[in-house]
């Protein structure tokens, strides 16, 4: 059970969140990256990203709306920080595994052959 007064500050401020967070991702270059290209960097982007939204957050619903509780913030951050890590890693890993379960099922060949003469006179 979510008490009301809760249920209503997360309601509130939830939209100015989004916000903030399409700007901060936008900031941290996390709209630019290729997600078949995630790479140690792009970890470091999210972690920093996720670590400012966190800051960010915990400071305007306090200040502004309501306290909450400390669990709140603290799952936010994880829970935010592992959906943005794995989208995107996910997405690498099903690439690889596409890519290693094709070479599997096929045998390598070589084909030599000649030009083909067809349709010249």
């Amino acid at each position: 059970m979510i008490p009301e007064a809760y249920l209503h500050s997360w309601l509130t401020f939830a939209g100015v969140y989004a916000v903030v967070c399409i700007i901060v991702f936008w900031l941290f270059r996390l709209y630019r990256s290729i997600w078949r290209f995630a790479s140690f960097k792009e970890l470091q982007r999210i972690i920093l990203a996720t670590f400012v939204t966190t800051v960010l957050h915990t400071v305007a619903i306090t200040l502004f709306i309501l306290r909450m509780p400390i669990s709140y913030y603290i799952m936010g951050a994880f829970l935010q920080f592992v959906m943005l890590t794995g989208i995107r890693f996910a997405y690498r890993f099903v690439l690889l595994l596409r890519h290693r379960n094709s070479e599997a099922d096929t045998d390598n060949c070589m084909l030599i052959g000649m030009h083909s003469i067809i349709g010249t006179t």
